[in-house]
């Protein structure tokens, strides 16, 4: 993550993003928000880290990671006290959280 001031750049270990590829996504879907500044400093806009998702009452986690895994492959979810953030049971699948934005 590049500083404003030019003076160099820094790892956003607090950042986190994942992709998944499925036959049954129709279209791209962006999901979970992202917090717009969360630290006054030299950095300025967002880096990716992650913002409150007031429909899980808290932060993504990699539980949620999991069972939209497991949704899209129609198994079992593993993590019972995580929500999946797609529905893979029918041919298409459906978010079950809005789509991602900004969070100031």
């Amino acid at each position: 993550t590049p500083l404003s001031t030019g003076a160099g750049a820094d790892h956003g270990y607090q950042g986190a993003s994942w992709q998944m590829y499925s036959g049954c996504v129709a279209s791209p879907i962006i999901l979970g928000n992202i917090a717009a500044d969360p630290f006054p400093t030299g950095y300025k806009g967002t880096w990716g880290h992650t913002a409150t998702q007031p429909e899980l009452d808290g932060k993504i986690e990699m539980g949620h990671a999991m069972n939209t895994v497991a949704s899209l492959l129609r198994v079992p979810l593993p993590v019972p006290a995580r929500q999946a953030l797609v529905n893979g049971s029918g041919s298409t699948a459906v978010a079950t959280i809005p789509q991602g934005k900004i969070i100031a």
